[in-house]
């Protein structure tokens, strides 16, 4: 009885946890939204923009773009706004990048295309890379802070395998890092969301990121250049961009490759530990199983296995 009570509490816990932290998700969600839409309020007004002939040609049309020629209206309107308040469309930018970024909402190619349209390579390419690694910052102390259990719980899957593969890595972690932000296997919301939830340094983060994702954004940033003839996303991928991310994976996947094959570096045996608010560490004489409680199911990392709630290990229950 005193175990089922204890279920029971842990339960109404993690259901409590979840509550307050999707209500404090949509709080900051909204309060950033509200923000950008301040900005656009303080942009001036429709009727005073001009093209450079002395007359609007096309609709100003202000959204997040879905499609290319969405992008290509955005961008004509910007540039409108540009001439008048250069400053004001800068401060835009920035919170919009920095909002999908954070908030995880699809787009931001888009937003490196239209920065490299509006700024010319030299000037948007600094400002996309500090733009996406304070972004993805954000999220990662957004998962860090409020949403890890969530997360855990969303894509035990993915969380387990991601573990096993930073745990293989450890000798070489950030080259690895970077790898993966260049290499489109995992999301790059994934990404964000999980590394604090596997202990991943935050400075090993922050610099994966910094240049991991850079040589993508770089090939839109150009893309920005020629916005008139893009009609797809296969439009970016000419073999001179193709040649420059390949070339960038194997630069990172050199380091890994020296260490491993060259200085005889085995990689870790042993998961990266997950960060949970319930969390057990069951030891055994050759291996340790880390186990992740959510309110629906637990976790073991080890072995990317999913254990139901009442599982037992050796003598310990999960539930404390």
């Amino acid at each position: 009885m005193a175990t089922l009570r204890s279920k029971e509490n842990v339960l109404l816990a993690a259901r409590t946890t979840w509550f307050r932290a999707i209500i404090t998700f949509i709080f900051l969600y909204l309060s950033s939204a509200g923000l950008i839409l301040l900005i656009l309020w303080r942009l001036p007004s429709k009727d005073s923009l001009q093209d450079p002939e002395g007359s609007i040609k096309q609709d100003v049309i202000l959204k997040l773009p879905t499609s290319f020629s969405e992008l290509r209206a955005v961008r004509h309107t910007l540039g409108l706004y540009q001439r008048q308040a250069p400053v004001h469309v800068a401060i835009l930018l920035v919170a919009t990048y920095l909002f999908m970024q954070v908030f995880m909402v699809p787009g931001c190619s888009f937003m490196n295309v239209l920065a490299g349209s509006l700024y010319g390579v030299p000037i948007a390419v600094p400002f996309i890379a500090l733009a996406s690694t304070l972004g993805s910052s954000g999220s990662f102390w957004l998962s860090k802070l409020l949403l890890k259990d969530i997360v855990v719980s969303l894509f035990p899957a993915r969380i387990a395998t991601f573990s096993k593969a930073v745990a293989a890595q450890k000798a070489q972690l950030l080259p690895f890092l970077i790898a993966v932000r260049m290499a489109p296997v995992l999301p790059s919301w994934f990404v964000n969301l999980a590394a604090p939830i596997l202990q991943i340094p935050f400075r090993h983060f922050v610099i994966s990121t910094a240049i991991g994702l850079q040589p993508t954004n770089i090939v839109f940033v150009q893309a920005g250049a020629s916005l008139g003839s893009l009609h797809s996303w296969r439009d970016l991928y000419g073999p001179r961009s193709i040649t420059l991310l390949t070339l960038c994976l194997l630069a990172a996947l050199l380091p890994i490759f020296v260490r491993r094959h060259w200085l005889k570096v085995k990689p870790g045996l042993l998961p990266s530990r997950v960060s949970s608010d319930k969390e057990v560490l069951q030891h055994t004489e050759d291996i340790k199983l880390l186990v992740v409680e959510s309110p629906r199911k637990v976790v073991m990392v080890n072995g990317g296995l999913r254990l139901p709630v009442s599982k037992s290990l050796g003598r310990q229950e999960v539930f404390r």
